[in-house]
């Protein structure tokens, strides 16, 4: 804690006029000053105190049991079987069909075989 006391204090200043002069001047200023003060302060100290208590205490323990459980599984097995399936093929067939041959116009004409003078593979009647 602080408190202000009075103090002077000199300074020196100029002046500027037609003539310099040096002038002094005391002032009052307040500074702080330390004061020591005392004062009484009561506090609670907690002091440790030791006691024993009983009580009872429930523990679980695992333990291991063993239990047998039936149940139905269902496992994948080939069987064989003979089962009647009906079967389409291909069969090569022979069959006659009867082709009309157009006729030869006779030579010197257009006709569809090439006229009179073509190839004898010609069906052409023309010869």
């Amino acid at each position: 804690m602080c408190r202000q006391v009075a103090e002077q204090q000199e300074y020196t200043y100029t002046v500027a006029g037609c003539k310099q002069e040096q002038r002094e001047r005391k002032y009052t200023v307040c500074k702080q000053v330390p004061v020591a003060k005392t004062r009484t302060v009561n506090f609670t100290v907690c002091v440790p105190k030791t006691r024993e208590e009983k009580y009872s205490v429930t523990v679980y323990d695992t333990v291991a049991e063993e239990k047998t459980e039936t149940f139905t599984v269902c496992v994948p097995h080939q069987v064989t079987k003979e089962v009647t399936v009906q079967v389409c093929r291909m069969v090569p067939k022979t069959v006659t069909v009867q082709v009309a041959v157009p006729s030869c116009g006779g030579c010197g004409t257009a006709a569809p075989c090439g006229g009179c003078n073509a190839a004898p593979a010609a069906p052409c009647g023309c010869r």
